[in-house]
């Protein structure tokens, strides 16, 4: 599958927004977004990754990892939890690439 010039933020936040709420806080849309786009696309790293440099999995484990800060700094709570890290990592994956673990 080829990948998209640029991320589709919608549906990031949506699913950023979504692994969140297990902390039962919720952080500004604005906040999340600005994480995510200076993740993405401010330190290049959607343009690393179009480039093959790190995979699709690294790419969504480093989001997760900064949302999980930005989480802990917001609110005082992590949402990173080893039961469900592998569901976390595909659903971001699924939100930056719309696809699985075997493609």
């Amino acid at each position: 599958m080829a990948l998209s010039a640029k991320p589709d933020m919608k549906k990031l936040l949506e699913t950023a927004k979504l692994i969140i709420s297990r902390t039962g806080h919720s952080i500004p849309d604005s906040a999340i977004s600005n994480t995510i786009d200076d993740i993405l696309i401010k330190r290049d790293n959607w343009e690393v990754c179009l480039q093959r440099i790190i995979t699709k999995n690294e790419l969504a484990n480093l989001l997760l990892a900064h949302l999980d800060t930005l989480t802990q700094h917001t609110c005082g709570k992590r949402f990173y939890d080893d039961k469900f890290n592998d569901a976390d990592t595909q659903a971001m994956r699924k939100a930056l690439f719309g696809d699985d673990a075997n493609s």
